[in-house]
């Protein structure tokens, strides 16, 4: 049974608007400026799905289920060298909210997937290309003979284009439906992330609310991170070379070190800043069940293993975070030079270039072109009432967790204010990887951004069985926004494969706080309490 906040959040915001407009390329765009086009306009019947297909790289599958809408794509000009396309969804039965979603890695493309979920919701669902149509790890958009135009489509993917885009949306929207959006929102991760931190910093009008998850904010750093520890396991003839292989019997060793660790052995490393990890524990020789070669780390291996667990120093100056205890399952494709693998020795080129010129090459460029989002001042974005729900999952190995902590703490500086509660919340996940997934069953859906794809079923509303405040992350901000009501702790879920049967649920907490078992049965999230403390510092390894 749907619950009734769901149901009221769904329609009655402030009231359901009936669509009065002709759903019609003529109609649409006798609405648009000059400088942009309206290249598809189609009627979508209750039930029904919209996408490019295989037109759209980065975002192929069509959005399902949808409710009874208008499916628009848009193609704008940005810069007289340089355009983009967005595609909107207008429900007929709209509830007065424009959420936008976001894009992944380099990609470009409309995310009709994502859109759909929001629009499940009664929300007319905004999506941009960024200026491009790629898939998230193709950067062959970016360059070309024209540098000019090669520089403004960087420009348009850093920032502009979403902008652009909400910017056109909203008049045309207010035209349509001949009311304007009363709440603005965002919620995507990753890249996406990135995307809602910069609107948050650079248009700070653009949202009312953003879901920030997983953010590769800052981009300049984190591929040098990046270079950096695959450079050090190189070369593969090197005795202190780690191959892929072994990744998997170091994950297990930390499970074995770090799961009791937390205060219940679970499976899960709740609290992976706490454990304090003995590298020699998978020294050759030193129990009998690592004293074959092929599944136990030499000395100099061990180096290399310390190596991906320090913090990232160029001299004094700090560049970015260690990873996480428990993210080994996410190492092969970012740390294992990739072109060992691979028939083509060019897939990652960046790899060999010397650490500290890598970094001062990429802060030149992401400074050139606005990429990093760290301009921490939240000022603007807080003063007109903008809240911000930021998760990260703690088993993520493409972006540190430890990176939005830092975040968290930078906003803080920079607004020289001990706490940001009233507006800005930062939530760790426990097992989440980037994004989305566990490979240990640990709880991580929260119906944030993009994740509603990864379950068994497309189309899906909400969170199954849980649509409401306390479980999904897209109405806690609703209500958070709307109502004042800040969100305390979200449940996330764990479903069994296959199947709307819930294998774990866990309260996931405000930093600096954690779930903590309380007694009865570990797997229900009424067993947990958020009346712990994460230890805030490197991760611990000896």
């Amino acid at each position: 049974m749907r619950s009734s906040w769901f149901t009221a959040a769904l329609l009655c915001l402030p009231s359901a608007l009936a669509a009065s407009f002709e759903c019609s390329k003529p109609f649409i765009n006798n609405l648009l400026a000059d400088t942009a086009e309206a290249l598809i306009v189609e009627t979508i019947t209750e039930n029904g799905q919209f996408g490019q297909g295989l037109a759209d790289a980065a975002y192929p599958n069509n959005a399902t289920k949808l409710p009874a809408l208008c499916a628009i794509h848009v193609r704008a000009q940005s810069s007289p060298l340089s355009n983009f396309t967005f595609g909107l969804f207008m429900p007929d039965n709209w509830n007065g909210r424009l959420w936008t979603v976001g894009n992944g890695g380099y990609g470009g493309g409309v995310n009709w997937v994502d859109m759909g979920a929001a629009a499940q919701y009664g929300s007319a669902a905004l999506s941009s290309d960024t200026g491009h149509n790629a898939s998230s790890g193709d950067l062959s958009w970016a360059f070309g003979e024209d540098q000019n135009a090669s520089a403004e489509r960087v420009t348009d993917w850093a920032h502009r284009a979403i902008h652009q885009s909400i910017v056109i949306s909203k008049e045309l929207i207010n035209k349509a439906y001949q009311d304007p959006v009363k709440y603005s929102y965002f919620s995507s991760c990753s890249t996406g992330g990135r995307q809602a931190m910069m609107g948050a910093q650079m248009y700070p009008e653009d949202f009312d609310g953003v879901v920030v998850g997983a953010p590769s904010y800052w981009m300049s750093h984190a591929v040098s991170w990046v270079n950096k520890n695959v450079v050090k396991n190189l070369p593969p003839n090197a005795t202190h070379f780690i191959p892929s292989t072994l990744f998997p019997m170091i994950g297990k060793e930390v499970m074995r070190q770090c799961d009791a660790q937390d205060g219940v052995k679970d499976g899960i490393i709740s609290d992976p800043f706490a454990c304090n990890f003995r590298t020699e524990a998978l020294l050759c020789g030193a129990t009998p069940e690592y004293s074959n070669t092929t599944n136990c780390l030499n000395e100099a291996q061990l180096g290399t293993l310390r190596n991906i667990w320090q913090d990232y120093y160029e001299g004094e100056e700090f560049v970015f975070p260690s990873l996480s205890l428990g993210a080994e399952d996410q190492w092969v494709p970012m740390y294992y030079p990739r072109f060992l693998d691979s028939s083509t020795s060019n897939t990652s080129s960046i790899y060999g270039l010397v650490s500290p010129v890598l970094l001062k090459l990429a802060e030149q460029v992401t400074t050139s072109f606005e990429i990093d989002a760290t301009k921490f001042d939240l000022s603007a974005f807080h003063e007109r009432g903008g809240k911000m729900f930021h998760y990260h999952g703690l088993a993520d190995g493409d972006f540190s967790p430890r990176s939005s902590i830092f975040f968290h703490d930078q906003v803080k500086k920079a607004m020289n204010v001990q706490s940001t509660d009233d507006w800005y919340r930062l939530f760790m996940i426990p097992g989440m990887q980037h994004c989305f997934d566990s490979t240990i069953d640990a709880p991580w859906y929260i119906a944030g951004g993009s994740q509603a794809w990864r379950l068994w079923e497309p189309g899906v509303r909400s969170v199954p069985g849980f649509e409401d405040p306390e479980h999904d992350a897209t109405l806690a901000m609703i209500r958070w926004v709307e109502e004042n009501k800040p969100i305390d702790k979200i449940v996330a879920t764990a479903f069994k494969n296959g199947t709307w049967d819930v294998v774990r649920q866990r309260p996931i907490c405000p930093w600096p706080t954690r779930a903590v078992f309380m007694g009865g049965d570990v797997n229900a999230s009424d067993s947990w309490e958020c009346s712990g403390q994460y230890r805030d510092g490197p991760t611990i390894v000896s």
